[in-house]
């Protein structure tokens, strides 16, 4: 039964990742909060399965994983506040009234045959998950400024109720219409996307990103897609076309890619321009998106922030270089 409830324990921390996605609360309070919350039950959860160090002060980390929960909770909706509350209640009450669960000779907990493998993987999921929680007000805001993250952009109309947003942003010492071109042509069958090609093709992208600028790949209208890997990728398993389509487009400024977001670039003198990538979900809580958040937070976003992040460096790189014709 320990067991039982200490896989449900560390269960539960990784399910705040969409309360903390979701919440309206003060960055600052809602990082620290989400941090603790996540960090306390999951080494509660470790202690109860019997990994080292983590067997002593089940109680105290239960407990302050349940009163870290309550304050992020409190800033989302009452349908999702309810329930996740109970359920910190819940935890924290079921393990403070076992018996003996603070003194290592009275815990009988199953101690694992490889004791040290165990010890490191705990730390090191604790150590993962509470830095992606940290870093993550960063990479949401990376390169932007408060007016950045402020400013309406090209495309904002189109998710006027958006809960869930990103802003990355980098700064280029080139005219505007130079850095267009380079973005104009992304696309698996174009110019790629201008990040880590390697890492790419480690899932069979067949990534080619070129250094050059090529007229024909210039014209884009709506409703076009912009190809995110080979036609019939993994044999058609995900359709016959998998990538973005262009949702709305203000040639020479902005293209705004259905599921990924708009990209914009904006002037700021006649040397100087800036490239930012802005991106606008519904981020309503709901039964599935408590699922999926803990992959989403722990996976696809860091995934999704180191290439975009090598995109828009890529960017820069060829505005600033000229590139080639």
């Amino acid at each position: 039964m320990r067991v039982l409830v200490g896989i449900l324990l560390i269960l539960h921390g990784l399910a705040h990742a969409g309360a903390g996605m979701w919440s309206s609360g003060p960055l600052w309070l809602v990082t620290i909060a989400w941090c603790v919350a996540t960090g306390s039950f999951m080494a509660a959860g470790f202690g109860l399965i019997g990994v080292p160090v983590f067997r002593v002060g089940v109680k105290r980390l239960a407990i302050r994983g349940a009163v870290a929960s309550v304050v992020l909770l409190v800033f989302l909706p009452h349908v999702v506040l309810i329930p996740g509350v109970l359920l910190d209640l819940l935890f924290a009450v079921m393990v403070t009234n076992w018996q003996g669960v603070e003194t290592r000779e009275k815990l009988h907990l199953p101690r694992a045959p490889k004791g040290k493998i165990a010890f490191g993987l705990a730390v090191f999921a604790l150590v993962y998950t509470s830095g992606v929680i940290l870093v993550r007000p960063w990479s949401m805001r990376m390169g932007t400024t408060k007016s950045d993250r402020q400013v309406a952009l090209f495309g904002d109309s189109l998710y006027p109720d958006a809960k869930y947003v990103v802003n990355n942003a980098i700064t280029i010492r080139a005219p505007a219409d130079s850095v267009w071109p380079w973005l104009a042509q992304i696309g698996q069958d174009r110019a790629g996307f201008y990040s880590y090609s390697v890492l790419e093709n480690l899932f069979g992208a067949e990534i080619k990103n070129s250094d050059s600028l090529v007229q024909a790949w210039q014209k884009r209208r709506v409703g076009e897609l912009v190809r995110a890997v080979p036609r019939d990728y993994l044999g058609g398993r995900l359709g016959p076309n998998v990538g973005w389509h262009i949702v709305a487009m203000d040639s020479g400024r902005a293209l705004v890619l259905e599921n990924w977001g708009a990209f914009v670039v904006r002037p700021i003198d006649a040397h100087t321009s800036k490239m930012q990538v802005r991106q606008r979900n519904p981020g309503k809580p709901s039964a599935v998106g408590v699922a999926l958040a803990p992959a989403g937070l722990l996976l696809l976003e860091p995934a999704h922030f180191i290439m975009q992040r090598g995109m828009l460096r890529g960017i820069k790189r060829r505005a600033e270089g000229g590139g080639r014709t």
